[in-house]
């Protein structure tokens, strides 16, 4: 029998006729049909097939898991991660970069499947994070990137800042927001000849005076007047260029410990004042 010729709707019966008939036969064709179902979106009668137990779900290196968690198919998920046989943190062959179920429904914005998988102690959420952030800021998923940056030890400054140089790439404002309010953000940031969020905002033409004011008004952001100077040159006039004008330079702090000494200093200073006065 030749499954690939029948209707989805009539699956199921056939399956049952041919295991009763030929039980190597559905060990051989059952997961590939239930691949074929999961990717043409056909959940309940993938549903429905899991019922084979001669049926393994985690063929192909846990193909079917990965395109039900792609896919928003939150019914199978469920039912694929009762399975032991089922890995829910195995990258997918099938896809180029070595794509894991978490990263896939991060970009697709599958908000309930990825709280299924944040929900699972076998997806290691460290290995995922960098990767699913940058993920989810890339597709503009502003929902999924809330629940990320809830998780435990999750860090949106991963990868020298940059979930936020492409929010800011982007001229995501929602996003950008969400990302700054996380307290080990630095807007200063920048890998190797990268551009930093700060040097972005002030050199690319592509971004606005919104985006601009929310990244230099962020009280980590530091730049030079000379900067400033330079943005001025390079803009052609607008909003973001006026904008730019009313700016003083934020240089960099002081450090601690030159501070702690003047106030040390200074503190000495005004207690012989004060000895010499009584006297």
């Amino acid at each position: 029998m030749n499954l690939d010729t029948i209707p989805y709707n009539k699956l199921y019966n056939a399956m049952v006729a041919l295991e009763e008939a030929d039980v190597f036969n559905v060990k051989t064709q059952g997961f590939a049909i239930l691949k074929k179902c999961v990717k043409a979106k056909q959940e309940r009668v993938a549903l429905d097939l899991l019922k084979f137990i001669h049926i393994d779900p985690s063929g192909d290196d846990n193909a079917v898991f990965y395109w039900a968690c792609t896919y928003g198919m939150t019914q199978l998920v469920e039912k694929l991660l009762l399975d032991p046989r089922v890995h829910p943190d195995q990258p997918c062959s099938e896809e180029q970069n070595a794509i894991t179920p978490l990263r896939s429904a991060c970009y697709e914005g599958r908000i309930d499947v990825v709280k299924q998988l944040l929900a699972d102690a076998r997806v290691d959420f460290q290995k995922n994070q960098t990767r699913a952030i940058r993920n989810t800021v890339e597709k503009s998923h502003l929902d999924v990137l809330d629940l990320l940056l809830k998780q435990p030890d999750a860090d949106v400054s991963a990868g020298h800042n940059v979930a936020l140089r492409w929010a800011v790439e982007r001229c995501n404002a929602r996003i950008l927001k969400r990302i700054l309010q996380e307290p080990n953000v630095d807007p200063n940031d920048a890998h190797e000849n990268d551009q930093s969020a700060v040097q972005l905002v002030l050199q690319s033409d592509d971004v606005t005076k919104h985006i601009a004011a929310l990244v230099l008004e962020d009280h980590r952001s530091i730049y030079t007047q000379a900067q400033l100077d330079e943005a001025n040159g390079v803009g052609c006039g607008g909003e973001k260029s006026a904008y730019l004008r009313t700016l003083k330079p934020k240089p960099l702090p002081k450090p601690v410990e030159e501070a702690s000494s003047k106030t040390t200093e200074n503190r000495f200073e005004l207690h012989i004042y004060v000895h010499v006065k009584q006297e």
